[in-house]
């Protein structure tokens, strides 16, 4: 259903080469990465990947949701 929250779903920062996958509730958290701007992907088998641009400024915590369509 729409705007539920979404388990197992890879998170890549593509830049840095990190992959965290979203737990139960649909959260991620990618500890602590440098200032500047990255490529986001959000996949899962079953949906249409999600790409992005997302930037980080030092100090700031920063929450990016994804909204992913079924195939």
């Amino acid at each position: 259903t729409a705007n539920n929250p979404l388990s197992d779903v890879d998170v890549i920062l593509e830049t840095l080469d990190v992959e965290i996958t979203t737990d139960a509730s649909g959260n991620y958290d990618s500890g602590s990465i440098p200032s500047g701007t990255y490529k986001l992907k959000f996949l899962k088998t079953g949906y249409v990947d999600v790409e992005m641009e997302l930037t980080i400024n030092k100090g700031v915590t920063k929450t990016q949701n994804a909204v992913m369509a079924a195939l």
